[in-house]
C-alpha cells in the first residue's frame, strides 16, 4: 500500500507541475522583471564611475552581472519552448514546470546578491605615481577651486586644509587632480591617498596610511603601537601631504599617528564644513555647485557629442539639467539614464519625476552611494 500512495504522489506532483505552468511562469516573469530593474540601476550606477577616482568594479559585481545576463537568455529560451507546448498535460510540460520552478529559486537569489551591501566598487589606489581622473567639470568653477587649494598647499603656514561641498559636487575629482600634480612635481614631498568613508575607523586609516609608506602593520592589534610605528615612519619622510577624502566624522590626526610639522600637510574633503571645523583645518575651501551654463554642456556631453534634440526636447532637457542642482554627479547620472532616448514622452516623465522626487537633489548620490 504505501508502495501505491507514493506512485500516487509523485503522479499528483507531475501533474501538478504541468497544471500550474503558466501560475509559474507569471511568477518567474515578475521575478525577472525586479531583476532587469536592479539590473539597470546597478549598470547606471557603474557608468558613473568615471567621476570615482581610485576604484574598480569589484569582482562579484561583475560575476553577479554575467549570471543576470545568463538567467535572461535561459528565461527567454523558456518562453520560446513553452509556446510550442500545448496546455493539455505531458511530460514536456511536466519537465518545463520544473525548470521553471528551479529558476524562480535562482532569480530570487541573483536580487538578494544583488542589494551589494558593501559597495559596487573596490578600491585600486597604485602605491605610487598617478591616479587616474577624468578632466575637471566646469572650467571656471572648478579650475578655480583647485588653483585656490594649490595654493594654500604651498604656503608654508598652512599645514591642514579643508575642502567641503555637497556631495557629488566635485570634490574628489578636484583632489585628484592635485593629488597628481603633487606626484609630478615632486615639490610637497609623498602624496597619499585614502578614501575615508563613513564606515572607516582609527584601524582602517592607520594600516591603509602605512601601506602607501610600505610599513606593515598587518599584524599590529594594539591601536597605540600603531600609531607609534606610523608616527616614526611618517617622521622619516622629509615632507607629505595626505588627503583623507570624503570624511565624515572626526579623526584627529594626532590619535592616528599624524605628526605635526611645516612640513606635512594634511586635505580633508568632506560634506560638512563642521568636519573641517572640528580637524582644525586652517584653510576651507567650498566646492560650489556649476553654473547653469556649465552644467548645460556637461549634461549634452554625458548625452553625447553627436546627439541631436529636437527643440521640444532641448527645451525640456535643460528643465532637467536644471533640477539637478549644479551638482556634476547628479547631471552625468540623470544624463547616462536618459542617453539615446528621443521620445519627447519620456523626457517629461523624467523632468516630473525629478520634480515631485521627495528627496532634495543633495542627496541625488544616496542612490548611487553603493558606489562608495
Amino acid at each position: 500500500m504505501e508502495f501505491l500512495r507514493e506512485i500516487a504522489r509523485n503522479a499528483w506532483v507531475q501533474y501538478d507541475y504541468s497544471r500550474r505552468l503558466e501560475e509559474s511562469l507569471d511568477v518567474l516573469k515578475t521575478e525577472m522583471q525586479e531583476l532587469s530593474s536592479q539590473q539597470t540601476d546597478i549598470i547606471i550606477a557603474l557608468n558613473t564611475a568615471n567621476v570615482v577616482h581610485g576604484k574598480k568594479t569589484k569582482a562579484e559585481v561583475s560575476l553577479w552581472l554575467e549570471n543576470v545576463e545568463k538567467v535572461k537568455s535561459t528565461v527567454t529560451k523558456i518562453e520560446e519552448v513553452y509556446g510550442e507546448l500545448g496546455r493539455d498535460f505531458s511530460l514536456p510540460r511536466v519537465a518545463l514546470g520544473k525548470h521553471v520552478v528551479k529558476k524562480i529559486e535562482e532569480v530570487v537569489k541573483l536580487k538578494e546578491k544583488g542589494r551589494f551591501s558593501e559597495g559596487l566598487l573596490a578600491d585600486l589606489l597604485p602605491e605610487s605615481g598617478s591616479i587616474p581622473t577624468t578632466k575637471l567639470v566646469g572650467r571656471m568653477t572648478a579650475g578655480r577651486n583647485l588653483e585656490q587649494i594649490w595654493e594654500s598647499l604651498m604656503d608654508e603656514e598652512v599645514r591642514t586644509i579643508g575642502v567641503y561641498g555637497m556631495g557629488g559636487v566635485g570634490k574628489t575629482t578636484i583632489m585628484t587632480h592635485i593629488f597628481n600634480k603633487i606626484q609630478s612635481s615632486g615639490i610637497l614631498g609623498t602624496a597619499i591617498w585614502m578614501t575615508v568613508s563613513n564606515d572607516s575607523s582609527i584601524e582602517r586609516l592607520q594600516k591603509g596610511i602605512a601601506r602607501a609608506i610600505n610599513l606593515d602593520l598587518s599584524d599590529e592589534e594594539d591601536e597605540m603601537r600603531r600609531k607609534m610605528k606610523l608616527f616614526n615612519a611618517l617622521k622619516r619622510e622629509k615632507k607629505f601631504v595626505i588627503i583623507l577624502d570624503d570624511m565624515w566624522k572626526l579623526f584627529p590626526l594626532e590619535k592616528i599617528g599624524i605628526p605635526e610639522g611645516d612640513a606635512y600637510k594634511v586635505v580633508v574633503t568632506t560634506r560638512s564644513k563642521n568636519v573641517c571645523r572640528g580637524m582644525k583645518c586652517q584653510k576651507k575651501f567650498e566646492v560650489e555647485v556649476l553654473s547653469r551654463e556649465e552644467a548645460w554642456e556637461l549634461f549634452k556631453e554625458m548625452l553625447g557629442a553627436d546627439v541631436v534634440l529636437s527643440p521640444e526636447v532641448e527645451q525640456i532637457a535643460k528643465l532637467v539639467t536644471e533640477e539637478c542642482g549644479g551638482l556634476p554627479l547628479g547631471i552625468i547620472t540623470v544624463a547616462s539614464a536618459m542617453r539615446e532616448k528621443d521620445d519627447v514622452r519620456e523626457w517629461r516623465n523624467a523632468l516630473e519625476e525629478l520634480k515631485c522626487s521627495t528627496m532634495e537633489i543633495e542627496g541625488m548620490d544616496d542612490q548611487i552611494r553603493m558606489l562608495f
